[in-house]
């Protein structure tokens, strides 16, 4: 094959083009562009009629500031950096040949090279804006892997932390009343405590529960326990805060008592709401309340355990002194 032959012109169709080469540019003798690839007119779509060193940057070689001087670098590597509207300007490799029967005009190929990754996200780029034998094809599967391992990374920390949310609540419930247990009580006395606010403790026992208990089963007892808590919800205020401790006893903590007798008031209103009969699985069922109150302000953490006992021993002559009676501790 003569060398003449060997540099018989090919033509190439556009389409062609835009298969095997979906980032190409086509320029005239001037350095306007005349046509541009698929996958560059995503980055940037109105390349077509502008001069070429208008709309790039020729990183390296170093000077290149005239399309002649990029037809001398022809078929090096030449370093470039689109200045796009749409996004960031990211950096292309490319290798510019002469094309048209006279050769005054170039075909330049561009590659993404190593800023393949950032070039796919910030232009919503797939592999099917790649031709088949890029080897960004197969940076793209790694790139798209990698963003589905990140998705479903992230879904696993949510539902992960999603249970440790709902282990965390479950553990501070009473499972059968969905009040809350004595662990959230504790915790709630601390943060009291060291808030430096004043509060008052209410120890509730419910009195006759053992008999309703003993008389009906534990189906009716378990049912009764949840109606009286119902009530002792709807006897605080929202910002106060009450516990089912174990068996028949309750605690509350009553915020912000600036009068003294505002616990009192709202442990006469709990005995009289419990006092009320409660009607489940068919019978009638009626129980009491018994309610031991202790006031205290600017409490250390283990002056705390003492209210607690305070309340309890209010609590007991409550019940000493006939049940259904509300006590304020002395000390």
């Amino acid at each position: 094959m003569t060398s003449e032959a060997a540099r018989e012109r090919v033509p190439i169709a556009s389409d062609a083009l835009a298969v095997l080469m979906p980032l190409y540019l086509r320029l005239d003798a001037d350095g306007i562009i005349l046509a541009v690839g698929p996958t560059l007119a995503k980055i940037d779509d109105n390349l077509v009629g502008q001069d070429f060193l208008d709309r790039f940057d020729v990183i390296r070689p170093r000077g290149i500031v005239r399309v002649q001087e990029l037809r001398a670098a022809l078929a090096r590597a030449v370093h470039i950096r689109v200045r796009s509207p749409r996004g960031p300007n990211v950096g292309l490799r490319c290798v510019a040949m002469p094309v048209g029967d006279d050769e005054s005009g170039l075909l330049v190929n561009c590659s993404f090279g190593m800023q393949v990754a950032d070039a796919v996200v910030a232009y919503d780029l797939t592999h099917h804006d790649f031709a088949p034998t890029d080897l960004a094809v197969e940076m793209l599967y790694l790139v798209e892997g990698r963003k589905a391992a990140e998705k479903e990374a992230r879904q696993l920390i949510a539902r992960l932390e999603q249970s440790r949310i709902e282990a965390e609540k479950r553990s501070l419930t009473d499972e059968l009343t969905g009040l809350a247990n004595r662990r959230a009580f504790d915790r709630e006395v601390i943060k009291l405590v060291d808030s430096g606010q004043p509060f008052a403790v209410l120890a509730i026992d419910l009195d006759h529960f053992k008999a309703v208990n003993d008389q009906y089963g534990h189906t009716v007892g378990d049912a009764v326990l949840r109606v009286a808590a119902q009530r002792l919800r709807t006897c605080l205020r929202e910002s106060d805060f009450v516990a089912r401790i174990g068996g028949d006893e309750f605690l509350a903590i009553l915020r912000d008592v600036g009068d003294a007798s505002l616990p009192v008031t709202v442990g006469e209103r709990l005995v009289e709401r419990l006092k009320e009969p409660i009607m489940v699985e068919g019978v009638t069922c009626h129980i009491a309340a018994s309610v031991g109150i202790a006031n205290e302000a600017g409490l250390t953490q283990e002056a705390a355990q003492t209210l607690m006992a305070r309340a309890d021993e209010a609590l007991y002559r409550s019940k000493r002194s006939g049940r259904g009676l509300v006590t304020v501790s002395a000390d």
